[in-house]
């Protein structure tokens, strides 16, 4: 019996049928994530979906946990993509990883495949790219003073 062969950023990997294919790309030194996602993530849980990737070819159904996550924010649920914590390779596949901390931005290939790397997808999740005054350093000033506003260290005459 012929071993599956998956396919992932133009790079090709073998393992055996039923492998988890978040492990048969981490085993090759190919990761599933982007940017900081490779820190940040449940390890193989199914409870983050950083490790989101398009699939075509021969893989197993989607999990319950894995249907749950996905139709959960920033993910589709009508989307394609599969957690690949969860997805079992059956036969050859081919693997793609989109734009985003979670890999959600199917319809924003703009980047392309071959430029996704640590740098343009390193971004904070919860940042909505707008400042704040603790982003800039500053902070309100109500007037009112308190005792942590005065050096209690010397008494002045």
């Amino acid at each position: 019996m012929r071993v599956p062969t998956v396919d992932y950023r133009g790079e090709e990997t073998d393992c055996d049928r039923g492998d988890v294919l978040r492990d048969v790309l981490l085993a090759a030194g190919l990761s599933p994530h982007n940017g900081t996602a490779d820190a940040l993530n449940c390890r193989g849980h199914g409870s983050c979906g950083t490790c989101a990737v398009a699939v075509e070819g021969a893989v197993s159904d989607p999990t319950r946990r894995e249907r749950l996550r996905l139709a959960t924010p920033p993910h589709d649920g009508d989307s394609p993509l599969r957690l690949a914590c969860q997805t079992r390779v059956l036969g050859d596949v081919t693997v793609e990883k989109f734009p985003g901390f979670w890999g959600q931005h199917v319809d924003d290939d703009s980047l392309g495949d071959d430029s996704l790397n640590d740098d343009s997808l390193d971004n904070d999740p919860l940042d909505d790219g707008e400042s704040t005054a603790d982003d800039r350093g500053s902070t309100a000033d109500d007037g009112e003073s308190t005792a942590n506003d005065h050096d209690s260290g010397s008494a002045v005459d």
